[in-house]
């Protein structure tokens, strides 16, 4: 574990070189996620389901960004306990890129705002309850992303978020990951 966030620490403090490239003008990056994740709330896991979304990246500078994305994450559960939504998140996260214009690694972290809905209940039938909730939280991930000539961006990437609750039924946290498609202009 220490050596992990040294290695993360390295990172992130050591400032990256690449050899002379071609002037890159492009300073936006507009995109979608496709994708599967994991929810739970303080319990347990509500489910799994598909991941969709949409992101827009405006570059600060050479090796820093910032990005604003709306992904909806589905949450299916069928076993005793039965659970069945969706949440949408809706965030703003900064963006370090570690390497060269045509392949390298990111990290992203920033705030994060859940709008959750759904239903929840025991298979048997005997409870069963509707739930819309909105909380504030992290989310934070890392991806590989590599770009073509003609500037079009593909990344894997998976991210995670931890939200602030006030019902136990509520979403706190979930895991995802998803190929992202980009164009950058």
């Amino acid at each position: 574990m220490r050596l992990q966030v040294l290695t993360l620490g390295l990172l992130l403090a050591v400032p990256t070189v690449a050899p002379a490239q071609v002037a890159d003008d492009s300073r936006w990056t507009f995109g979608g996620t496709a994708g599967v994740g994991r929810t739970w709330d303080d319990e347990g896991s509500i489910g799994s389901g598909w991941l969709a979304g949409g992101y827009v990246e405006r570059r600060l500078s050479k090796n820093v960004g910032v990005e604003v994305a709306a992904d909806v994450l589905a949450n299916r559960r069928t076993d005793a306990f039965e659970a069945n939504g969706h949440t949408t998140y809706l965030s703003a996260e900064l963006i370090r890129r570690f390497g060269s214009r045509e392949a390298n690694f990111f990290l992203m972290g920033g705030g994060a705002l859940a709008l959750h809905t759904g239903t929840t209940g025991f298979s048997d039938g005997s409870f069963r309850s509707e739930r819309s909730s909105t909380s504030p939280g992290f989310m934070f991930g890392a991806g590989l992303s590599f770009r073509t000539p003609n500037n079009l961006e593909i990344a894997p990437i998976a991210r995670m978020t931890i939200m602030s609750i006030e019902n136990d039924s509520e979403p706190w946290s979930s895991i995802s990951g998803g190929i992202r498609i980009g164009f950058r202009r």
